[in-house]
């Protein structure tokens, strides 16, 4: 397994380049621009006062994998990614442009 980059603020990662952008650019929009042949994958936080999300790309084999984390505050908990992905750190295949939102929500410990 190659590690490639690892990021701990809201970033889209182009397979084949790397650029940072605002979380509210539609990926394919972002492709287009940099006329770039490729996938985008984007990581955000719904709320940046409870937690944010990291991204961390690799190659296994000729697929480009993804693995995307959500870290919460103190006080906040994980809760999923786009509302139906409960796993955290999440790994995933690059087969398609996508951006995953990380939700959070008051712990328990409140």
């Amino acid at each position: 397994m190659k590690k490639i980059r690892k990021f701990f603020f809201p970033m889209f990662f182009l397979f084949g380049s790397i650029a940072l952008t605002s979380c509210e650019i539609d990926p394919n929009d972002l492709l287009k621009q940099l006329n770039v042949n490729g996938y985008a994958v984007g990581v955000n936080s719904a709320n940046y006062n409870q937690g944010y999300a990291g991204i961390f790309t690799y190659m296994e084999g000729s697929q480009p994998w993804c693995r995307i984390e959500a870290v919460p505050y103190d006080g906040y908990q994980f809760k999923s990614w786009n509302d139906s992905i409960y796993e955290n750190p999440y790994s995933f295949p690059i087969t398609k442009s996508e951006i995953y939102t990380a939700n959070f929500e008051p712990s328990s410990d409140n």
